[in-house]
């Protein structure tokens, strides 16, 4: 004769071990910036200007860095000019640079966390 209790609680253990995963094993939390802008134009050599952003659920020690992307590739090359950075998320956060004297620049704001490599 078969015992249905411990068919069911076998069934029963397994519903709440399933829901138990999905609560805790699989959470999630998107890195987004919620705002950010760039001081208005028109802009001349030598002026002080502001960029301000907020971001949030980036990790812990994340350094969000003002550059000049030169040749627009995402990445801080030696040849491009950090204007600044911060680690504030969170809240707004401004950060001031002084605009270089010559050239065109391609202002880009991004975040970046971890090891930094270097090849």
């Amino acid at each position: 004769m078969k015992n249905y209790i411990q068919e069911k609680t076998r069934y029963l253990k397994a519903l709440v071990l399933t829901m138990l995963v999905g609560f805790i094993g699989f959470e999630a939390g998107a890195q987004v910036f919620i705002s950010s802008t760039s001081p208005a134009g028109p802009w001349y050599a030598g002026q002080e200007a502001t960029a301000s952003y907020e971001a949030e659920d980036f990790d812990a020690g994340t350094s969000f860095i003002l550059w000049d992307d030169a040749d627009n590739d995402a990445q801080i090359d030696e040849d491009e000019q950090i204007f600044g950075q911060s680690t504030v998320q969170d809240a707004l956060e401004e950060i001031d640079f002084t605009w270089p004297e010559a050239g065109n620049i391609n202002l880009r704001l991004a975040a970046f966390s971890g090891n930094s490599v270097t090849g």
